[in-house]
């Protein structure tokens, strides 16, 4: 009997599965038995292998992107003990602005990592949402960062919808989606990002689309894994963490693009009445909140 007739199963998540039946065994004999244990570890030490690579490959990228701001924020604070750049106001505002530019993308990449950390954990406080303000909510205090930016931000329509919902953490993947839409047309002219929001007989639907350079084909696939991102700048967190809590919430992401024609994705969670019936109402409503990594605010 050949080592595949011994049922060597592999599940969707690579760890493997050896399944051997006694009468495998007794036909086979010890010294087969012995091939299989082999062939086994060695397998399983090639997986540990590849995990400590890509483990490494994320922690070299992660500490890369923190590197830049934290030198700019060293840099800006050296320069302000200068006594010539203490007398000149412009030249002060200037580096207490980089400063405090430089912190808040420290602390965005902070709060990724936090929420990509607790993963499984995550605990959801579901209740009642309207989308509709949640999502205009967003426009208005994205319509001025945008503008800033020289980003034509198109909102609409936005119809009424109420979800079963983590309102922080359903708000932080609209967020993410905005934010990669904004990175993506940064060096776009005439940038231009659309947000809506429409109603099916059983979901919500939020659109997100911008006219940026699109995405590879061959990268549509990876898109949405951890550390993976079409830009120069920032961890490859950001779609990962919103496809995480869209489907913790029963629901899903996805994305359509082409190379040079821009992007548009898709989040599509259920209505009040259809999560209550998913997931029955006391159940939904009571669920804990401990887990969370962040507060509000």
């Amino acid at each position: 009997m050949s080592l595949a007739q011994l049922g060597f199963l592999f599940n969707p998540d690579s760890r493997a599965l050896l399944l051997i039946n006694l009468a495998a065994v007794l036909t086979v004999g010890t010294m087969g038995l012995v091939a299989v244990v082999i062939l086994y570890r060695r397998r399983e030490r090639q997986r540990e292998e590849r995990r400590m690579v890509a483990v490494g490959s994320a922690m070299s990228r992660i500490l890369h992107q923190m590197k830049n701001p934290l030198q700019t924020v060293m840099l800006q604070a050296d320069l302000l003990q200068d006594p010539a750049i203490g007398q000149d106001a412009e030249a002060r505002q200037g580096a207490c602005q980089a400063i405090l530019s430089e912190s808040e993308r420290l602390a965005a990449m902070l709060s990724e990592l936090s929420i990509w950390a607790a993963g499984s954990r995550r605990g959801l406080a579901l209740e009642p949402v309207s989308l509709h303000t949640l999502v205009q909510q967003l426009a208005e205090e994205h319509r001025r960062e945008a503008k800033s930016r020289g980003i034509d931000l198109q909102v609409g329509p936005i119809e009424e919808a109420t979800v079963l919902a983590d309102s922080f953490y359903l708000r932080q993947a609209v967020e993410n989606l905005l934010r990669n839409a904004r990175e993506a047309v940064a060096e776009q002219p005439n940038a231009r990002i659309a947000l809506a929001l429409e109603r099916t007989p059983t979901a919500a639907l939020i659109r997100v689309s911008d006219n940026g350079p699109g995405i590879p084909a061959k990268q549509l696939k990876e898109i949405f894994l951890p550390f993976v991102t079409t830009k120069m700048k920032g961890m490859g967190l950001g779609l990962s963490i919103c496809k995480e809590i869209v489907e913790s919430h029963r629901g899903r992401v996805e994305v359509s693009s082409r190379a040079g024609a821009g992007a548009e994705f898709r989040v599509q969670v259920p209505l009040l009445r259809e999560a209550k019936q998913e997931s029955g109402v006391g159940a939904a409503e009571s669920a804990p909140s401990a887990g969370r990594m962040l507060n509000h605010g």
